[in-house]
């Protein structure tokens, strides 16, 4: 929210659209504590201490300080309160499949609670997977291994891992947010890393997600690009070179490359946006063993891109 105002001129307007603001949101912080007062997993989420956090920035609201940082959580069932309901319903249907291990659960709603980005769109590719193919298996562990993938899935009999992550705008744009936020200052355009910076930030969360995928076995990632950085083309270099070893964008700016010897295990990566699939790359170089039918990836499409995602 912005005021914009003449210091010369002021005649009082001011405070009292921020007063009627103010009580606005407060209302609205009310209603969603009640809302949340009665679901029977999201409060393991949006806990109390979340919505106290936010009503207290709310409160500290005034004319100097009209660009307030809020708990992400706290925001996405503010501003969408028709989520309530339904992210209630699919955080039970996890927290009943993980029955047997609530450790497991525990961490998840930790996740989702801190990184509200990444935790939610785990959730949603969950639910999406597990309508079209029931009986899907969150938080599940790989063969061989103690490392677990977000969800295995069964498609006309083939067993797939698939592997959900986010990537936002980075930290060279996050560090000048919180930067204009402490000087009481708004940006809206600034110099930044260009789409070869950025292709390599992609390679590199794309290595980061292999450790979490199952050897000799087909494996899909959904990668979604929250915000509008990187840009369209630094996506489609980074799959590209992503599927030949980074040879490319694979270098750290210490010298040392990134670990992409088990891309083969990687059949396609879906491409979403902030609240919706864009795209599949499917991986050329794949080993036979983890590959899939057109037929079972199409599926696979369909399940993802049948709804918008429920995130901020």
């Amino acid at each position: 929210m912005f005021f914009a105002y003449d210091p010369l001129e002021f005649n009082g307007t001011l405070f009292a659209a921020l007063d009627t603001y103010k009580a606005e949101m407060l209302a609205s912080a009310d209603v969603l504590r009640q809302r949340v007062g009665i679901t029977r997993a999201l409060g393991d989420v949006v806990t109390g201490d979340v919505i106290a956090r936010g009503r207290a920035i709310i409160q500290s609201l005034d004319v100097r300080n009209d660009n307030p940082h809020y708990p992400p959580i706290f925001l996405t069932f503010l501003q969408y309160p028709e989520w309530i309901g339904p992210t209630d319903r699919i955080l039970l249907r996890l927290k009943h499949a993980l029955s047997s291990k609530p450790k497991i659960y525990r961490h998840f709603v930790g996740y989702v609670r801190d990184q509200p980005i990444g935790g939610l769109f785990e959730l949603n590719v969950f639910a999406l997977l597990d309508d079209a193919f029931p009986n899907s298996v969150p938080q599940c562990k790989l063969p061989g291994s103690s490392k677990r993938t977000d969800v295995q899935i069964s498609v006309d009999g083939v067993v797939l891992y698939v592997e959900a992550t986010s990537i936002t705008e980075g930290r060279y744009f996050t560090q000048l947010g919180e930067q204009a936020r402490a000087a009481g200052q708004r940006f809206w355009v600034a110099p930044g890393p260009g789409p070869a910076h950025a292709a390599s930030r992609i390679v590199k969360k794309i290595a980061e997600e292999l450790s979490q995928t199952a050897p000799e076995a087909p494996n899909i990632l959904c990668v979604s690009f929250f915000d509008a950085m990187p840009v369209p083309p630094a996506r489609r270099w980074a799959f590209d070179d992503a599927w030949i070893g980074g040879k490319t964008y694979g270098t750290l700016p210490d010298g040392t490359r990134l670990d992409l010897s088990a891309i083969s295990r990687v059949d396609s990566i879906f491409e979403f946006g902030r609240d919706r699939l864009i795209a599949v790359h499917v991986n050329p170089h794949c080993d036979p063993r983890c590959a899939v039918s057109s037929s079972v990836r199409g599926k696979i499409q369909q399940a993802l891109g049948v709804s918008k995602l429920m995130i901020r």
